[in-house]
């Protein structure tokens, strides 16, 4: 058995169930031809499938840049309440040398 894309791994740890089963492709009615969306890709029957597919990819391809980016945020939370805590231990030292 041949190893998961990525697409299928974040699919399955995240338990995306809408578009785990696939779709058909929607039909462009003028032409009698396959759908295609403004960018040039293949539209699916439904807008939910369509968006969450097109969600995934991106989250596909951007993964690094946005665990980087959650990983700066929650480090700064973590760094801010460090020194907030260190201001009161501060303050509190303060006011009771005095």
């Amino acid at each position: 058995m041949s190893k998961p894309s990525r697409y299928e791994e974040l699919m399955n740890k995240h338990n995306i169930v809408s578009i785990k089963g696939g779709s058909d492709l929607a039909l462009d009615l003028a032409t009698g031809g396959l759908a295609m969306s403004k960018r040039g890709d293949l539209k699916w029957q439904g807008k939910a499938h369509n968006a969450m597919f097109k969600f995934v990819r991106n989250f596909e391809m951007y993964e690094p840049q946005l665990l980087s980016l959650f990983d700066n945020i929650l480090q700064s939370q973590i760094n801010e309440v460090f020194l907030v805590e260190k201001i009161n231990i501060s303050t509190l030292c303060f006011q009771l040398s005095r």
